[in-house]
């Protein structure tokens, strides 16, 4: 598992795919392959992290360094990858594609890092992954009124109507979490004794 971003990808017969999941796992990732008569998937790990996305130039350059065993993926699969990781690149640096490709839950990862880089982003009204609000992020979704999954503060979010999370909450240090209209955690929640609640 890298520290951010890892994708599989995925060779069956002339079908190439990318699989990712938010927890980042190549072996969850894998076991979610389908069985296929006469068909062995061969897999390809591939991961970045964000600094080297950022301070790359172009991916394609970077391929080798991204894709494990670059030599042996076949030529359409390294473009799929590549062309990923190069929508990514942009998502850290503008925002870009998170209303679209990384608009499934699996992909709140990148959500969560294009928080903490400080780009504004216009969350759902639910945001079905986990979402946390790291280091120096100041997070305004006021129209964010559920969270599927954990929710983690270190920052500052204001969540005026925010309603329900599915998992934890976690709030931490001196951070701040402003959230008025919450009326139901499935999880437990955490303050750090240092932390203002509202």
């Amino acid at each position: 598992m890298c520290d951010f971003h890892s994708i599989l990808g995925v060779a069956i017969g002339d079908t190439y795919e990318i699989r990712h999941d938010s927890s980042n796992s190549h072996a969850g990732m894998a076991g979610k392959l389908e069985n296929k008569p006469n068909r062995k998937p061969v897999m390809f790990e591939a991961e970045a992290s964000a600094e080297k996305l950022l301070t790359c130039v172009a991916v394609d350059d970077i391929k080798s360094s991204i894709i494990r065993n670059y030599g042996e993926c076949p030529e359409q699969l390294v473009r799929k990858i590549v062309a990923h990781y190069q929508k990514l690149k942009e998502a850290l640096t503008d925002g870009s594609h998170l209303e679209s490709y990384f608009a499934e839950d699996k992909y709140c990862d990148v959500w969560n890092k294009v928080i903490e880089g400080g780009i504004a982003v216009t969350l759902p009204a639910t945001f079905r992954g986990n979402l946390a609000v790291s280091g120096s992020a100041k997070l305004d979704a006021t129209a964010l009124t559920e969270v599927g999954g954990y929710l983690v503060v270190y920052g500052s979010a204001k969540l005026d109507a925010l309603t329900k999370v599915g998992g934890n909450i976690a709030v931490y240090g001196s951070a701040k979490l402003d959230a008025p209209a919450l009326k139901s955690v499935d999880g437990r929640t955490g303050f750090a004794p240092r932390v203002r609640k509202n």
